[in-house]
């Protein structure tokens, strides 16, 4: 039976899209070394510098309102820091939020027998992307092993909750990314448990039910740019390369003439946010075109100098939001929508592989775009 989370859980569950884990392992486990990323494009930058100074002006943490009430959202933050740390800046700024989320790790990835597989697998990778010490570990918690306690013997990454499952296809990406960032063997089930959710048209379903891709009438373009960047961290077999093909095909029959990128269910127009994730898979597998094209629509949608200096350099989700904001004028401010939107397009303007993003050689600050 389903069991409906209370309104404290459900927050406490919620996952950005950047949405939706044993025995302890000794702190000399051998990780993947840390090499610095080359700097990146201004574009990303100045996306970045958005999320920096938000952050910097509201304790550090983002936010998300549900039922009238604000609740810190860790899983939001998490992004902002990936975010940051794939464009290299603003490392000052994502230790503070990593810091953040480490004091309070138990309400993101679950206490006593509350354990989600999807908040455990992006705190580990933030955790190995900002250097954090134990290795592995955040808060005092150790992610490293809590994530290998939550694969099941299918090779799937599972929520153990008394609300329920909600694990899902980027969860099962997240998972194999951050175990790749580890050094950790994937074993032979995670990434085959990934790749068979792949539809008949190449693309891949957000939910891991049986048979939701009979028809191709699930295949999500968000949960496809996810699973690229998980069997980009498994061996590139003739296989895994072959599905990694079919998946960016269906990706670009999602893009439009002006580069921009469709979503599935209530986001199926063209965002900023589906566009930057499929940028990004675009750009970490070999199709420039694709990805350059998507940028070109990334920086459509881009606040620039006439607008308020907190909103400079962030990405609206759409025209429609960008259109509401430019006619705020001074009043203008970023809206919860577009948070989330520039912190998934900036990954879109750095081309970085997931579990290949580090703080390693950020800036401690973003440049001022429109000084």
């Amino acid at each position: 039976m389903h069991i409906t989370p209370t309104p404290r859980a459900a927050v406490r569950r919620h996952r950005s899209l950047l949405t939706a884990v044993v025995v302890a392992v000794v702190a000399s486990l051998a990780l993947v070394p840390s090499a610095a990323q080359a700097e990146q494009p201004v574009s990303a930058q100045n996306a970045a510098g958005s999320l920096q100074r938000y952050l910097a002006t509201h304790e550090h943490h983002f936010h998300t309102v549900f039922e009238g009430q604000e609740f810190p959202d860790y899983g939001l933050t998490l992004d902002g820091v990936i975010a940051m740390d794939a464009a290299g800046v603003g490392d000052a700024e994502s230790a503070r939020a990593t810091t953040f989320v480490a004091d309070n790790i138990g309400s993101y990835v679950g206490t006593g027998t509350e354990s989600y597989a999807g908040a455990t697998a992006k705190a580990l990778l933030v955790s190995l992307s900002q250097g954090r010490t134990p290795k592995g570990f955040l808060g005092g918690v150790n992610l490293l092993a809590r994530l290998k306690a939550r694969q099941t013997t299918s090779g799937q990454f599972k929520d153990k909750s008394q609300f329920g499952d909600f694990s899902n296809t980027i969860t099962q990406s997240l998972a194999v990314a951050s175990l790749r960032k580890a050094g950790q063997s994937l074993g032979t089930k995670a990434v085959p448990f990934l790749a068979n959710g792949q539809c008949p048209n190449g693309g891949f379903r957000l939910a891991l039910s049986v048979n939701q891709c009979s028809n191709n009438a699930n295949a999500d373009p968000d949960a496809t740019s996810f699973a690229i960047q998980g069997l980009l961290s498994g061996s590139q077999t003739s296989a895994v390369k072959t599905r990694i093909s079919r998946a960016i095909h269906f990706l670009r029959t999602q893009q439009g003439l002006d580069g921009g990128v469709k979503g599935a269910g209530p986001t199926n127009t063209e965002n900023s946010n589906s566009t930057g994730l499929a940028v990004l898979a675009f750009s970490t597998t070999g199709h420039p075109n694709a990805a350059t094209q998507g940028r070109l629509f990334l920086r459509s949608l881009r606040y620039d100098c006439t607008f308020p200096a907190p909103m400079r350099g962030a990405i609206a989700y759409d025209a429609a939001g960008f259109a509401t904001a430019d006619g705020q004028g001074a009043a203008a401010t970023l809206s919860d929508q577009d948070l989330r939107a520039t912190a998934q397009a900036t990954l879109g303007f750095a081309p970085v592989p997931l579990y290949k993003v580090t703080n390693v050689g950020a800036k401690a600050s973003a440049p001022d775009m429109c000084s």
